[in-house]
């Protein structure tokens, strides 16, 4: 059990998992008030719910309990996993069945981190799927599909320039504060566990694509919206929708975004080096 901040949002998280608790130590902070809550409860078996469920969706049975929403996962005929969240997801219970075996702990890295994402977005804040540099004081997002070399350019980065440094490697963190949008890490990182405890103000985003040479080029705005909507974590319901819509006008309107053509060289970096810290 402890307390942390993480992207401003204070959050009391509840587990015995210790793997990720020493990946949540850096952003610690036992003074904070948390307004958000969750916690992990490992049962030998997770008891059937007393009402039928509303919607079902192959493995999945949703239930509605008041106001909370619950979601049982089967297999084999038995609950191996069952979340539950309020409307606003300021408290969420996960369980999972001792059944998991040795994917319990990767399975609560995942479900805990699925469900912060949410508490993210009812704060307002926006998660993109992208690598976050820090350079200069700055952030950069660089962003793509899995397996298409986000980690990879941000490794450049780290190879040309040595003082940059991995603020989250799969899923940062952005909110608007002050009339600008900030990034921040948190201890949820994708695969890897490259992630810091810092606040920076945004200045580019650069969506990659594989190419022989490498070249930077301004898009449309149309094909704005399509990859920060394509890349941006999308929650189901229509408020927090509202929320992300709201997040992708602004960084329309305050950040600039670019496409970035490259291969696997430091050529890369210098061409955006080159667009963002020398053409001013």
């Amino acid at each position: 059990m402890g307390r942390y901040r993480i992207a401003g949002i204070d959050l009391e998280y509840i587990t015995e998992n210790e793997v990720l608790l020493k990946q949540m130590e850096k952003y610690r902070d036992d003074a904070c008030r948390p307004h958000y809550h969750m916690e992990v409860r490992i049962k030998p078996f997770i008891e059937e719910m007393p009402v039928r469920p509303f919607l079902v969706r192959k493995n999945r049975f949703l239930y509605r309990k008041q106001d909370r929403l619950i979601t049982d996962v089967r297999k084999d005929e038995k609950i191996i996993i069952r979340t539950e969240a309020n409307a606003d997801y300021t408290n969420v219970i996960i369980e999972l069945s001792q059944a998991l075996g040795e994917r319990l702990k990767d399975m609560e890295y995942l479900l805990s981190g699925m469900h912060f994402l949410m508490m993210a977005t009812s704060a307002n804040h926006l998660s993109l799927h992208a690598s976050a540099l820090a350079y200069q004081g700055e952030a950069l997002l660089f962003s793509a599909p899995s397996g298409t070399g986000k980690s990879t350019h941000a490794r450049l980065w780290q190879q040309v320039f040595p003082e940059a440094m991995i603020i989250n490697d799969d899923k940062p963190l952005l909110y608007w504060e002050q009339e600008r949008f900030y990034v921040s890490g948190s201890p949820w990182s994708g695969k890897s566990i490259l992630n810091e405890n810092i606040k920076l103000p945004l200045k580019a985003i650069i969506f990659l694509e594989q190419a022989e040479k490498n070249y930077l080029e301004e898009i449309s705005v149309a094909d704005k919206i399509v990859y920060l909507l394509r890349n941006a974590n999308r929650p189901q319901e229509e408020e927090f929708m509202d929320l992300v819509i709201n997040n992708i006008r602004k960084l329309l309107l305050h950040v600039p975004i670019y496409r970035l053509h490259c291969n696997i060289s430091e050529d890369a970096v210098w061409t955006v080096y080159r667009k963002l810290y020398q053409e001013v």
